[in-house]
């Protein structure tokens, strides 16, 4: 971005931070903050319970298209369009990649990508697998989301050598 332009967008944020103090000062805010929060959770709760799904992530496949995965007691969807039956779910499994981001002053940002890859065997009864990129720094929520998956089909990963005790 521009250096003016962060300027610009710094200088507008003061107005709007002095705004936010003052209104501190007032119980009126603080009920309004709460209700605003509750109305979100009640809204996404009731989203979920509409929906039906138990858990939903939101990443890249295919490239740089922007798709949300929804678990169902029965299925996986992506964007309620492409449907993969637990029948068929062999096993998931997550890699995690991290990376510095250099910025202008010399500092760097640590940025966290994790890639949920789903092996499957496909209607034409070929093994495939779905890769699902997360957005950036996503918190733990692919590690529920494929934990979830291999519960679900009853699949138990096995251990990694570094973590058993082995002679070298």
């Amino acid at each position: 971005m521009h250096p003016f332009l962060t300027y610009i967008l710094f200088l507008c944020s003061i107005p709007l931070l002095v705004l936010i103090i003052l209104l501190m000062f007032y119980p009126a805010f603080w009920v309004f903050l709460i209700l605003a929060v509750l109305g979100f959770f009640a809204v996404s709760h009731n989203r979920q319970k509409e929906k039906g799904f138990l858990d939903c992530i939101s990443g890249y496949s295919h490239g740089d298209q922007k798709r949300i995965l929804y678990i169902y007691p029965d299925r996986i969807t992506i964007d309620d369009i492409e449907i993969i039956c637990f029948e068929k779910i062999k096993s998931a499994s997550m890699h995690k990649r991290s990376n510095w981001v250099r910025t202008g002053g010399g500092f760097g940002v640590k940025r966290e990508y994790k890639t949920l890859s789903i092996s499957y065997i496909n209607k034409d009864g070929n093994s495939s697998v779905y890769t699902f990129l997360s957005c950036k720094n996503p918190n733990n929520s692919f590690d529920r989301i494929c934990e979830k998956i291999n519960n679900m089909v009853g699949y138990v990963p096995p251990q990694e050598m570094s973590q058993l005790p082995h002679e070298l």
